[in-house]
């Protein structure tokens, strides 16, 4: 059960991020916000419930998990938004 969760929380995070790029950069900033704070509570999970109890505490896939897109998020929180120009009729 725990990886149709972990299926269907990642198909979210995804529609989530896709409908997020249509919004004004004050939406987009929160929405960047918010997955940044999901993956700083992911992090107490692995001290209170570790995934095994002869293997590290945190999962070398969950590693990768959160510093990539904690890394995705900051970069993403960090960059200016460009200015286009309309396009003539």
């Amino acid at each position: 059960h725990l990886f149709h969760v972990d299926a269907v929380k990642n198909i979210f995070i995804t529609a989530m991020c896709y409908f997020a790029s249509k919004f004004n950069i004050a939406e987009r900033r929160r929405v960047c916000q918010l997955m940044m704070a999901m993956m700083l509570m992911l992090l107490p999970i692995f001290k209170i419930a570790p995934a095994t109890t002869s293997g590290p505490p945190i999962p070398p896939p969950a590693i990768a998990y959160i510093g990539v897109t904690s890394v995705c998020y900051a970069l993403a929180l960090a960059g200016k938004e460009k200015k286009t120009r309309a396009k003539r009729a």
